[in-house]
């Protein structure tokens, strides 16, 4: 797609519905260096480090051309340096100081950065008296830290202003890419691209609503949602945004039933008449007053911990255990004819489809519309194949799927794609499963969930757990299931 095409609004006809329009703000002209989020994480960390090193160079200044005898405070007022930094940096964080959207604004925070220094200083002044630490800095130490670190905030701001537009403009700062769900009227009352902008979106596909004549969505507008839902799994929408008469209770529990499938956050952000009530202007209301509909199951942070500890995990259980998987894979070859590893498809994370490894248990390879689940004494399972499965060794091959990122070490355990699609038509809770990534082992299997599941009950136990699971997911959790699984896999009760 050109980037004419890319950056210009679509005009659709009335005959062209359900329809969306895909827009972008900025077209990618290269590789991001960094994401737009992480500006929120380097903002603060950098601020801090302005006032801690302020501290140092006021006391080297001051030693250096006035008082030399005064060097031997430098490690007080670098500890005083450290609690006016702590201070400075919490409050300005409360005050969305370091939100990319912010930073990239124009004109300086100057009253918010003034009025909290001074607040910070004033926290100074007290430990100063309380624990009488001014025998150890001079006045013109502590006044020349106090100029020299809010001079330099300003001035590293103003930087941050120029420097940070530039980069956005230019891609090297990236932004992400969002779905947006609006009625007609609301989304045709304001500034898509500056709206957009300020939420740190490059790409947006708009998919336009109308309702029906009882508030409630139409048969085309579920259409049309449907459309966006595919779409945002296609192209990997980070944030749904959602832009609706806020008096439409209905529509709205509609519109959030209907996202609850995907993976991401979701946000209501405010209609025409709460931009009325509002005595802030319009880009300011829009962060103050916008309702989370749906909260993504893991932060970016989150994700990349549990992911750094798949692939560290993974990597060492492949090493150690790879005497293990040789011998078993050759025992598996010389009892039965067929391959030892077993391959079938499965639906991960957001529906993607991936190919699962197994060690083969079975006389059968069963891939498609037709595949019977194992039952307890199914003659298909080879006399080796009783006891991986008893042993959970047949899962050990997916160790693989965990690295390549397919699957992760513990989450919802995957199923066949025709066992899939049925569960999903019975229990309409059964698609939150995918919010995460499926996994080797599970809270379910922890909690004896394991085995067939023959009855539309026996599933529903499982989905149970599997959604505790996402919705109370930590690291501690991980690692129990982890301990967990190791000391009951030879004792499984439901293992065939």
């Amino acid at each position: 797609m050109s980037t004419e095409i890319a950056s210009r609004k679509t005009e659709m006809t009335a005959s062209e519905t359900p329809a969306f329009d895909r827009r972008a703000v900025s077209p990618p002209a290269k590789r991001p260096i960094m994401s737009y989020e992480t500006i929120t994480v380097l903002l603060p960390i950098i601020d801090l480090a302005i006032i801690l090193a302020s501290s140092v160079l006021a006391t080297v200044l001051v030693a250096t051309f006035y008082a030399p005898s005064t060097s031997a405070s430098i490690t007080s007022l670098y500890g005083l340096g450290l609690v006016a930094s702590a201070l400075y940096v919490f409050r300005m964080r409360d005050l969305d100081h370091y939100e990319a959207h912010v930073a990239r604004a124009g004109g300086i925070e100057f009253k918010q950065m003034a009025q909290t220094w001074a607040a910070s200083v004033l926290v100074l002044l007290t430990l100063i008296y309380m624990f009488k630490l001014g025998q150890l800095n001079t006045r013109r130490t502590f006044i020349a830290f106090i100029l020299l670190a809010f001079v330099a905030l300003i001035g590293w701001r103003a930087m941050v202003k120029v420097g940070l537009r530039y980069a956005v403009d230019r891609n090297a700062v990236g932004r992400r890419n969002v779905l947006l769900i609006g009625e007609t009227d609301e989304l045709q009352a304001r500034d898509l691209d500056l709206v957009l902008d300020h939420f740190g979106v490059a790409n947006v596909a708009r998919f336009p609503i109308a309702g029906g004549s009882d508030g409630a969505l139409s048969p085309e507008d579920q259409r049309v949602i449907d459309r966006a839902v595919a779409h945002a799994r296609e192209m990997a929408s980070e944030e749904a945004l959602v832009i609706a008469s806020w008096s439409n209770t209905k529509r709205l529990n509609q519109l959030r039933e209907a996202l609850r499938i995907l993976p991401i956050s979701a946000r209501l952000l405010p209609d025409r008449q709460i931009r009325k009530l509002t005595a802030f202007p319009t880009l300011n209301s829009e962060q103050t007053f916008q309702v989370e509909l749906q909260r993504a199951p893991l932060t970016s942070f989150e994700q990349g911990v549990k992911r750094a500890m798949d692939i560290v995990l993974s990597g060492i259980g492949l090493i150690l255990l790879s005497p293990l998987l040789t011998i078993v894979a050759l025992m598996i070859r010389l009892e039965s004819p067929g391959p030892a590893i077993f391959r079938q498809r499965r639906i991960g994370f957001n529906r993607t489809e991936f190919t699962i490894y197994k060690f083969r248990t079975m006389r059968v390879q069963e891939d498609g519309s037709a595949v019977r689940q194992a039952t307890r004494g199914d003659a298909r399972i080879t006399r080796l194949g009783r006891f991986l499965r008893a042993s959970s060794i047949d899962e050990l091959p997916q160790l693989f799927n965990v690295l390549r990122g397919d699957m992760s070490l513990v989450g919802p355990r995957p199923h066949a794609i025709v066992h899939d699609n049925e569960f999903a038509s019975e229990l309409a809770d059964y698609a939150f499963r995918r919010h995460m990534k499926p996994g080797i082992t599970g809270w379910a299997q922890c909690k004896g969930e394991r085995g067939p599941t023959p009855t539309v009950e026996s599933v529903r136990a499982r989905v149970d757990l599997d959604l505790w699971y996402i919705t109370n997911w930590s690291v501690s959790l991980d690692i129990y299931i982890l301990f967990k699984t190791v000391l009951v896999a030879f004792n499984q009760k439901n293992a065939l």
